[in-house]
This record gives structure tokens, sequence and C-alpha cells, in this order.
């Protein structure tokens, strides 16, 4: 036997998993119409998806963060270890 052989074995038995639960519940993969495709709230992107859609947003995301991240002396200081 291959090595292979118990991933091959795991995907033919998701396979007929899916098969066997799209003919107990017909419509488990329809669309639902709570679901709005094509939205998402800015608070689950990265910056740089952000920086994609809204440039000046990001930039003001961006600079805010660095400019929290400075003690009174204009000097970074590192939230973590506070150096």
């Amino acid at each position: 036997m291959g090595e292979n052989t118990g991933a091959v074995a795991r995907v033919i038995i998701s396979s007929k998993k899916l098969k066997t639960m799209k003919l107990s519940s017909p419509g488990i993969f329809d669309d639902e119409e709570n679901v709005k495709y094509g939205t998402k709230d800015y608070a689950d992107m990265t910056l740089y998806e952000i920086r994609k859609i809204d440039p000046e947003y990001e930039k003001r995301l961006r600079d805010g963060a660095f400019n929290a991240a400075k003690d009174k002396d204009g000097c970074y200081v590192c939230a973590g270890c506070g150096l």
C-alpha cells in the first residue's frame, strides 16, 4: 500500500458523507436569506484589505496606531514589553 492510502480513504469517506447529507437533507446547501454576499465589516478585515477599499481610512487607522505607540518624548514604545 502506498503512503497516500489514508488520504485517499479520507477523501472517499468525506465524499460519501457529503452525498448522504445531500440525500437526507436536500435543502441543506441552499442559499440562505440571512446571508449577505459581498459585505464584510471593517473590523473583520486586515489593514491590507481595508487599504484596497478605502486607502484614506486605512491611513488614518495606521497613523492612529503609530501615534498611540509613542511616549511623551515622541519615541515608540512596545505595547508588549514596554521598551
